[in-house]
């Protein structure tokens, strides 16, 4: 299908946990409201030592400003003002605030851009392990075929439970990059991810000739072999909670596969809050691509049986999808 720009919906992503797409532009009126809702009222916490309500302040100030088109400079009063204050608020050791203004460097915002300067700031939120900028530092690394330093970045954000930094360690234990090849340890290392990447990595492992015999072990055997439901539930209600417990884990391991399994089968009997979070799971790919039009139609069934949140989704998605 065609995805036409959304100027309105990014905007909405920014007030809410429910985004859908990750670029567009929005209008001027827009900006505005943006800052007088949220921009301010954060300002104001940092201002008071609230360090979360700084740290969520930096990323807003990006993602408003790089989302902007022509209606925000990058080099614009407002960029150099969010710089400015980012800045005046940072302290030593804020690993999270660290790794946004390696950002603001790289892309220029409110500063001029200085890939040196970015680089610096994420090695020294790295240092502070924060797992986002170990993995980024990890990867410079490989690009620079470091694999010493890139697998010792690679562990401690694995460590962290890091899933990106679990998926690319475990590819490297696959191929045998920089490491040892060891298939048995990249299967562990893709088990506890859990990511749609990882199932793939899975079944490159099993299908890879080299690893055959590593498989046969009866360690592996035991990683490979599906855990047992203790429960084959048959209402509505708990065919969701079972749903539910794969897909953020709970006292389970993360399986988008059973966990969209028991979705389907609670939203075959109209479950309301299953038709919902299988909508989620379409439109954020977990376990498989998104697909965001199988999303909406799921989104407008939940809808349709009076939930709010798919009601504001439907709302969002409508002007951008087939009906």
């Amino acid at each position: 299908m065609k995805y036409l720009k959304m100027p309105s919906l990014i905007c909405a992503s920014l007030f809410s946990a429910l985004s859908i797409f990750s670029t567009t532009h929005c209008y001027a009126s827009d900006y505005e409201t943006l800052f007088k809702t949220k921009i301010e009222p954060l300002k104001e916490k940092a201002r008071q030592g609230d360090i979360d309500a700084l740290n969520d302040l930096a990323w807003r100030y990006r993602a408003i400003i790089s989302t902007s088109g022509d209606n925000l400079k990058y080099d614009g009063p407002e960029a150099k003002e969010a710089f400015s204050f980012i800045m005046s608020h940072y302290q030593e050791g804020n690993a999270q605030l660290e790794y946004e203004i390696s950002g603001f460097y790289a892309e220029g915002i409110g500063v001029a851009k200085d890939a040196q300067e970015s680089e610096r700031w994420i090695e020294k939120s790295a240092r502070h392990n924060y797992p986002k900028s170990q993995y980024i530092l990890a990867l410079r690394y490989l690009n620079k075929n470091d694999n010493q330093n890139a697998l010792n970045w690679l562990k401690k954000a694995a460590t962290q439970g890091y899933d990106s930094a679990e998926d690319k360690l475990a590819s490297m234990y696959h191929t045998g990059t920089g490491v040892d090849k060891d298939c048995l340890q990249a299967i562990k290392l893709y088990q506890k991810s859990a990511t749609s990447k990882a199932l793939r990595g899975v079944e490159e492992i099993q299908n890879d000739p080299t690893c055959q015999s590593a498989l046969q072990t009866p360690e592996a055997k035991r990683a490979l072999a599906p855990a047992p439901d203790l429960a084959n539930p048959v209402d509505a209600g708990e065919q969701y909670e079972l749903a539910a417990s794969y897909d953020d884990g709970g006292d389970k391991h993360i399986d988008y596969v059973k966990a969209k399994f028991w979705y389907e089968k609670a939203a075959d009997q109209d479950y309301t809050v299953a038709i919902r979070a299988l909508a989620f799971m379409y439109e954020k790919g977990k376990g498989m691509k998104p697909d965001y039009q199988k999303a909406y139609e799921l989104y407008k069934r939940s809808a349709a049986q009076g939930d709010g949140a798919s009601q504001y989704m439907v709302e969002s998605m409508a002007p951008y999808m087939k009906n």
